[in-house]
C-alpha cells in the first residue's frame, strides 16, 4: 500500500493536479487557511484512487480468511468514519505544522517533531474516552472471579484503573484482543468479547498480564520518545533534500519551497 500511495502521489504531480489544486484554493483563501482544504481534497482524491486496494485488504481478504464478521456496508461505514476523523484531526495538525514550517524552517526538525509527537500523545489521551467508543460499545465487565483477578493484577502492577471494560469486538472480527490504553488519567483496561468467548479464564489472565506488562514497562512513553526521534530525523532529512527533489519536478510540479502547500504530498511521501 505504501508503494501504491507513492505511485499515486507522483502520478498526480506529473499531471499537474496538485499545482492546480493549490492555485485554486489559494485564490479563494488566505495562504494559512488554504492548508486545511488542500489537505482534505488531497486525502479524498487519494482515498478514492486507492479505495479498491483498501477494500480488498480491509474487508474482502479478511472475509476470505474467516476473520471478518462485518457486512460490506458495516465495514464501509467504519472506513468512512475513520476518514472523517482523519480529515478533521489531520487537517488541524497539518495547518499548525505549516505554520511551524513557514516560521521556523531552520529548526523545523525540533519544533515539527515536537508538534507531531504532542499530537500523538493527545490522541493517546483522548482515544479511549472519545475515539474508541465511536467504533464499539464499551461496558463494564460483569462482576466475578475473572474481573477480580484482572483488577488484582492491575493493582499489584500500579495500573490506575478501577474497572475493566468489555467491548463488542465480535461485531467486526473473530480475532481476539485486549489492551491497557490511555495516558495521564484516561487509562482504561479493555478486552474484546471474543477473548472472553474463545479463551479460558487462565488464558484471559495471561493475555491481560501481558498487556498490563506493557503499561508497567512504560512502553507507551518509550513509543512516544522513539516516534519523536524518528520524526525529528525525518524532518531534518526532508528539510535538507526537499528543494532538490522539488526542482526535479520543474514547472509541472510548481513547488516554490518547503512552505508551499503544493508540496504537502511530497512532504508526506
Amino acid at each position: 500500500s505504501t508503494l501504491v500511495g507513492l505511485a499515486v502521489t507522483f502520478a498526480l504531480y506529473h499531471t499537474g493536479f496538485f499545482r492546480r489544486l493549490r492555485d485554486g484554493v489559494e485564490k479563494r483563501l488566505p495562504r494559512w487557511a488554504a492548508v486545511f482544504p488542500f489537505f482534505g481534497l488531497y486525502m479524498l482524491v487519494s482515498a478514492v484512487i486507492t479505495f479498491p486496494l483498501d477494500m480488498w485488504t480491509g474487508h474482502f481478504r479478511e472475509v476470505q480468511y474467516g476473520n471478518s464478521t462485518q457486512s460490506f456496508g458495516g465495514w464501509f461505514g467504519e472506513y468512512a468514519l475513520s476518514m472523517v476523523i482523519s480529515l478533521i484531526v489531520g487537517g488541524i495538525l497539518v495547518t499548525l505544522l505549516y505554520m511551524v514550517i513557514r516560521a521556523l524552517k531552520r529548526s523545523l526538525w525540533v519544533w515539527g517533531a515536537g508538534l507531531v509527537t504532542a499530537a500523538m500523545a493527545l490522541m493517546m489521551l483522548i482515544g479511549p474516552v472519545f475515539i474508541s467508543p465511536l467504533f464499539n460499545d464499551y461496558t463494564p465487565m460483569e462482576q466475578g472471579p475473572l474481573k477480580e483477578d484482572i483488577l488484582s493484577l492491575a493493582k499489584a502492577a500500579g495500573v490506575p484503573a478501577d474497572n475493566v471494560y468489555v467491548y463488542d469486538r465480535s461485531r467486526q472480527t473473530n480475532t481476539i484482543s485486549a489492551n491497557v490504553s490511555g495516558i495521564f488519567g484516561t487509562t482504561r483496561i479493555s478486552l474484546g468479547d471474543t477473548l472472553i468467548r474463545d479463551a479460558t479464564p487462565a488464558e484471559v489472565r495471561a493475555v491481560m498480564a501481558h498487556e498490563i506488562g506493557h503499561y508497567v514497562l512504560n512502553h507507551v512513553y518509550e513509543l512516544l520518545l522513539e516516534f519523536g526521534l524518528v520524526i525529528a530525523i525525518g524532518f531534518a532529512f526532508v528539510n535538507g533534500t526537499f528543494a532538490a527533489v522539488a526542482r526535479r519536478g520543474g514547472e509541472r510540479w510548481g513547488i516554490s519551497d518547503i512552505g508551499d502547500v503544493g508540496g504537502m504530498p511530497l512532504l508526506f511521501a
